[in-house]
């Protein structure tokens, strides 16, 4: 109904405002119209007639803390049950519906209603029904079948109502509130993704560089430097890629770069790979795994021999050399794991032997 749940909330509240001085209008016209064929005295008009405005007055207030889901104001609604009950019983009666005062009781429930559970709601109508039955026969002398009839389809209309219109403004707000966490998962989403594409970018990057740099600490040569510089500079082009949101990677260009680093550790890396015929989006998470997967091969292994195998959508990496249990865990494997598992694949990873690796990762084809 409406952009914001307290547009829609004014949108109702102002409805049933404008319903309500609606009603009140009527009743002093029907008031002035009694008193207009002397069935009530002018006193008797100003006392009914201002017992019904408090009432008609003090309803907005109670749909306003009902809408808010606020305690009930138990005061006001006495004072209310009070008020309308003393026009209904305490004036004449010239049979159901002559007087303006008769939708009170049903009024009054509605309002009751609001803060009540469904069994409490049914139980004071039927209670509520039963005595204005009684009452408007012994005071009217009409057929109590027809009063009860009259009685029974007020209270339903009157109390549906007010129930329609909360369960409205709750479904409204419901929405929106459903709407407002869905939002904050999408950010919460994109910030681990964010941490992902961060550490999967930058981890193969960080590793090359620190391992260059503690080999040219050691030999002092001018070229580890210059790679140490050349690798600085890739990191900080990557992170700018990362922040930009352009994290795509090239699959054959993660397979060549991961042969070249591996090599320049000195392993010997084999890499047989058939990737033409695989979809964009498989191309791009299996270029992560290689990414991924180099850069555990790098940090956590000492590895001297590594074979890279891609057919059909399934990418195996084995390595040996090694050193402990970690390669097989950390944020990246475990990230990854998660986007091919959305995707429609799925990864694992396990030591083979004493000092060998694998990691399998399939995708779509």
């Amino acid at each position: 109904m409406a952009a914001r749940p307290h547009v829609a909330r004014r949108i109702l509240v102002y409805w049933m405002d404008a319903v309500i001085v609606f009603i009140a209008i009527a009743s002093i016209i029907s008031l002035f119209g009694l008193l207009a064929l002397k069935e009530i005295t002018p006193g008797q008009a100003l006392i009914a007639g201002l017992l019904q405005l408090f009432v008609y007055a003090g309803f907005p207030w109670t749909l306003r803390v009902a809408f808010d889901n606020k305690p009930a104001p138990v005061t006001l609604l006495a004072l209310m049950t009070v008020a309308s009950l003393a026009v209904t019983l305490g004036f004449p009666a010239g049979g159901y519906g002559a007087a303006s005062w008769d939708i009170l009781p049903w009024f009054m429930l509605s309002a009751v209603g609001l803060f009540l559970r469904l069994r409490v709601t049914l139980a004071v109508g039927a209670v509520s029904v039963v005595l204005f039955t009684v009452v408007m026969h012994l005071r009217t002398g009409e057929a109590w079948w027809w009063l009860l009839t009259l009685s029974t389809i007020m209270a339903v209309v009157m109390v549906g109502a007010m129930w329609l219109w909360l369960w409205l403004w709750r479904t409204i707000r419901e929405a929106y509130e459903s709407k407002e966490a869905k939002a904050s998962l999408a950010v919460a989403e994109e910030r681990l993704r964010f941490s992902r594409d961060l550490h999967d970018l930058l981890g193969r990057s960080l590793v090359l560089l620190s391992l260059r740099s503690e080999l040219a600490a050691k030999l002092g040569s001018t070229e580890e430097m210059l790679q140490v510089h050349r690798l600085a500079g890739e990191a900080l082009s990557q992170l700018h890629v990362t922040a930009a949101g352009l994290s795509a990677l090239d699959l054959e260009e993660e397979l060549a770069q991961a042969r070249a680093a591996l090599a320049g550790m000195g392993a010997d890396c084999l890499v047989q790979a058939r990737t033409a015929e695989l979809p964009a989006a498989s191309r791009a998470l299996l270029a992560w795994v290689v990414r991924e997967g180099t850069t555990n091969i790098l940090k956590h292994s000492t590895a001297t021999r590594c074979h890279i195998r891609l057919d059909a959508g399934r990418l195996e990496i084995r390595n040996d050399g090694v050193r402990h249990a970690s390669q097989a865990g950390g944020s990246g494997l475990h990230g990854l794991a998660e986007r091919i598992s959305v995707a429609g694949g799925s990864l694992d990873a396990h030591h083979v032997g004493r000092d060998e690796f694998v990691l399998t990762a399939t995708v779509p084809a």
